[in-house]
């Protein structure tokens, strides 16, 4: 049975809100380059402030018990719990990011409201013609499995990444 690449996972309207506000928050934020392999890829991670901490907490805390459940159906993984990265504010304007060996990651679309239409696309390979594409609203979630590639549209969506040590498969 094939995986599909990618599948919106439905959060809750509190989630919805926190996200709202999480990306008003955003523009007064400082961003830093993420390193990249290809110079060309403009990727960044945004530096929050206190405000932004303790809003970013409070939304882990609600997303926590879909994180799991989304996990272990789509990326078909068991998470291992105390050994995940921190999760980070970030946007990518240029090229594909690639989610790394033993990772899933849960990112969580921050889309302000003047976003026209966001989506998000995965892909297994950069090579090959078939990708997944969908409309990704402020407050929803998607998973991408292990070495999965993806980008959202238009360029410089701001998500909220959770990245997940899934290297346990059910």
């Amino acid at each position: 049975m094939a995986m599909p690449t990618c599948e919106i996972v439905q959060t809750t309207p509190t989630i919805e809100a926190r996200a709202g506000e999480l990306a008003l928050l955003l523009p007064k934020l400082k961003v830093q380059q993420i390193p990249t392999k290809d110079d060309r890829m403009r990727w960044f991670r945004y530096i929050p402030d206190q405000k932004c901490t303790d809003k970013l907490e409070e939304l882990l805390l609600d997303l926590r018990p879909i994180i799991k459940l989304a996990v272990e159906r789509c990326a078909n993984a068991a998470i291992i719990v105390d050994r995940s990265p921190q999760p980070t504010l970030e946007r990518l304007d240029f090229g594909w990011a690639q989610v790394p060996p033993n990772f899933s990651v849960f990112l969580l679309s921050c889309a302000s409201n003047d976003c026209k239409e966001p989506v998000f696309q995965t892909r297994k390979d950069l090579k090959a013609s078939e990708s997944c594409v969908v409309k990704w609203d402020c407050g929803s979630g998607v998973v991408v499995p292990e070495l999965f590639y993806y980008i959202t549209e238009p360029a410089g969506v701001p998500y909220y990444v959770i990245p997940i040590p899934t290297p346990q498969k059910m």
